[in-house]
């Protein structure tokens, strides 16, 4: 397993919430229906979904849900890295604000996705951070 997530993301995650490679690979399969991804750049194509907002940091997530959502919301998620390698976690968005240099040094990107909200974070390698609202919602 990578070095960086063994030493930034493991010791601040519970026991159970590090999900298999079998439970990994389903919620990569869920994130690839629920948003269209630009292969070529290995992103969501963000052309393809209307409701989103840019942030300059992950502080501001919360509230930019909040905006796109017009409700409260759930706050648990997954986080999926782009090597692939590495397994999916189960979190919550406060976990991911407080640790969020932690995210950024294991991956080159990231995406922070509750299913059932129908919500992504992506945090992309060039410094752009957008929260945006599956299509499919």
């Amino acid at each position: 397993m990578n070095a960086l997530f063994e030493e930034h993301i493991r010791p601040h995650i519970p026991a159970g919430k590090i999900l298999s490679k079998d439970h990994s690979d389903t919620i990569f399969f869920i994130f690839e229906y629920m948003f269209p991804i630009h292969y070529f750049a290995s992103r969501i194509d963000w052309d393809h979904v209307p409701r989103h907002i840019y942030l300059r940091n992950l502080r501001q997530a919360s509230c930019a849900l909040k905006k796109l959502l017009q409700r409260n919301y759930d706050i648990s998620l997954y986080i999926l890295w782009s090597n692939a390698a590495l397994p999916v976690v189960q979190s919550h968005l406060q976990f991911a604000v407080r640790h969020a240099d932690s995210i950024y040094c294991v991956a080159p990107d990231a995406w922070l996705l509750h299913p059932g909200e129908g919500y992504v974070i992506e945090i992309f390698h060039e410094g752009e951070i957008v929260v945006g609202i599956s299509p499919e919602m």
